[in-house]
């Protein structure tokens, strides 16, 4: 269920790609649930959304412990969110925890990667149910309106050129080869 206090209700253009942000946000247990009550918020929220908000909450947790929900749901996949201009009307947008000027050091950290498994997953059931392949597209196919794939909101920001809207994540350090790995791994499962 849509809980987004800001979204388009259904969608214009059938789904084509998986965009990835960065939330700007501490990598901490419960930065999920926190940003997605964020986006929910009908005082505070910013005029923006996703369809999903991952963090890496179970990293370092003992068995048994417990942990913040991981993955929350804002935006329905049905709903369009406001999460990238340009890509926002075919695009599905998951926001992960973290910076994007993070370092390779920082993204290989057990709750960087524990938050690119959570991102993986998720990526995954979308990039099956649908038909998205798993490839991270050039600006030219980003343009296009028909390739799919996977795209970060850099990739709309550079594509799109749409005043006022400067987005750089997930960063130029994002492991961009691991996580479609990771994606591939989860669809042979």
């Amino acid at each position: 269920m849509t809980t987004a206090a800001h979204f388009t209700s259904g969608r214009v253009k059938p789904i084509r790609l998986i965009c990835l942000h960065t939330m700007e946000s501490q990598e901490k247990p419960g930065t999920a649930v926190s940003v997605a009550a964020w986006f929910s918020d009908k005082k505070r929220a910013p005029e923006a959304s996703a369809h999903m908000c991952v963090d890496g909450s179970q990293a370092g947790v003992k068995p048994g412990g417990k942990y913040p929900a991981p993955i929350v749901r804002v935006v329905d996949d049905g709903d369009t969110a406001w999460a990238a201009p340009g890509a926002n009307a075919d695009g599905l947008h998951i926001e992960m925890a973290g910076i994007a000027s993070q370092s390779v050091k920082n993204w290989a950290d057990a709750y960087s990667l524990a938050v690119i498994e959570n991102a993986a997953t998720v990526a995954a059931i979308w990039a099956r149910k649908y038909e998205i392949p798993v490839k991270h597209l050039s600006l030219d196919e980003v343009r296009d309106g028909k390739s799919k794939g996977f795209i970060g909101h850099v990739d709309a920001t550079n594509a799109f050129k749409i005043p006022g809207f400067d987005h750089t994540d997930p960063g130029a350090n994002f492991p961009w080869e691991y996580f479609l790995q990771l994606v591939t791994k989860k669809l042979t499962v």
